[in-house]
């Protein structure tokens, strides 16, 4: 049984790849052309592209530093072959073009290897079926911000919960003081309109009956 140290990819899974960004990685493909180039300051380097460079693909890149340490120059000649780079997945380069690069930078000879047919597809078999499974790589930097993301999201909701809890509270509360206060309002209002009905019936009462009394008066006299 093959072991790594590293989870094993397969280079022509771009979506997959995606996942391992920021994570050291055994990529396993098939060379799909070498391109050479200098950087405008003149340094050499070299892409080995596992797909068309116009799409969104994974490819490796040996800058100056790394074409000087390893003993295996890549070119035309590797088109269809297999090979083998560990190390960091480095995040994609987006191009105007909107076309996006997974790379994997190469900087010590022991990083890049050439591997048989069989190997290579022994490899893959062994690690990525289960690797695709599942969608971030356990213990992975994705799958740990991925965790501290849930949980932040959780503390979010419940401090959003808790707020509209107490919202809530407060509210009620603001409710009942204000029919409390209506109440009492009310019951103001109606106690003084009696009374003040009452306060006015009384005096008029009497008058009324002081008059019929002396009216009475003058006609027994009379």
């Amino acid at each position: 049984k093959y072991i790594s140290a590293y989870p094993v990819i397969d280079a022509s899974n771009y979506e997959l790849c995606l996942k391992y960004v920021g994570d050291m990685v055994e990529l396993i493909g098939k060379v799909y052309e070498v391109k050479k180039g200098k950087t405008k300051y003149g340094k050499p380097y070299t892409f080995i592209n596992f797909g068309d460079w116009r799409k969104d693909i994974v490819k490796i890149s040996i800058w100056s530093e790394g074409l000087s340490e390893i003993s295996q120059k890549p070119d035309d000649s590797w088109i269809g072959k297999w090979i083998s780079v560990s190390g960091l997945m480095e995040p994609p380069y987006i191009s105007k073009y909107k076309y996006a690069h997974l790379s994997i930078a190469i900087s010590k000879n022991n990083q890049l290897h050439i591997l048989s047919d069989k190997d290579a597809r022994y490899r893959l078999g062994t690690f990525c079926g289960i690797q695709e499974k599942s969608s971030y790589p356990e213990n992975s930097n994705q799958a740990l911000i991925e965790e501290i993301r849930k949980k932040d999201t959780q503390r979010i909701y419940q401090k959003q919960s808790t707020a509209s809890s107490n919202e809530a509270i407060l509210n009620k509360m603001r409710n009942q003081t204000i029919q409390t206060n209506t109440n009492k309002t009310q019951n103001t209002i109606q106690n003084s309109t009696q009374n003040t009905i009452q306060n006015t019936s009384l005096p008029g009462l009497r008058i009324i009956f002081i008059i019929l009394v002396l009216i009475i008066i003058f006609v027994l006299i009379l």
